[in-house]
């Protein structure tokens, strides 16, 4: 009985992606920005932005570093002790003026 369920399943699978994909006019975002804060968390960043990579196989993506200031903006914990390699990471551009053509903001706080 178990094998002829996934026998099923197989073959609707199979005859489903047979079909021609449903006409999508959506035009997709090109330009990307995540806005950094002082001790953002990398992870939140990164594991964000991972699926964008792969994306950027298929398309252009345009992607923007945003920071309040002009200055470094520090990775850091929240206690000097815990941050012993002083990481920081380095914005792109400003939030004023943000960049022209921007159709989406990644913003992380704490």
């Amino acid at each position: 009985m178990k094998l002829s369920a996934l026998s099923a399943l197989f073959g609707a699978t199979l005859v489903a992606s047979q079909h021609a994909p449903a006409s999508n006019d959506t035009t997709l975002p090109k330009n990307w920005a995540v806005a950094l804060f002082p001790s953002f968390d990398p992870i939140d960043v990164f594991g964000t932005l991972d699926p964008l990579y792969y994306l950027a196989f298929s398309r252009q993506l345009n992607l923007a570093l945003i920071s309040e200031t002009l200055d470094p903006v520090w990775v850091q914990p929240p206690t000097p002790s815990q941050n012993h390699q002083n990481s920081n990471f380095w914005y792109s551009v400003s939030i004023a003026p943000p960049p022209a053509g921007l159709e989406l903001v990644s913003t992380f706080a704490l």
